[in-house]
């Protein structure tokens, strides 16, 4: 959201997409607003009930965790899920 809404850390973002593109990694972003897969739902539904977290940002943390990915964020919440997923900080 930073990179399409150009917020101060679209260029770090931006760095990010072309380094993923270049080494042909995947990026992926977590969508809630559609079905969900259970295995996402319900470790989206463990990190609510865990931190104070809103259920869209449960929902990104899950994806990162399913796929073993890092999760780029500036938003301060993903601190507390640090020490089950890997946070790149914007």
């Amino acid at each position: 959201m930073s990179y399409l809404q150009g917020e101060p850390s679209a260029e770090k973002v931006a760095d990010i997409i072309a380094d993923a593109h270049e080494d042909n990694v995947p990026l992926l972003m977590s969508v809630v607003n559609i079905d969900a897969e259970w295995d996402i739902a319900h470790e989206a539904g463990r990190f609510k009930a865990k931190n104070k977290m809103s259920f869209a940002d449960c929902f990104a943390a899950a994806l990162a965790l399913q796929r073993k990915a890092h999760l780029v964020t500036d938003d301060a919440e993903f601190k507390q899920v640090e020490p089950d997923i890997s946070v790149i900080w914007l």
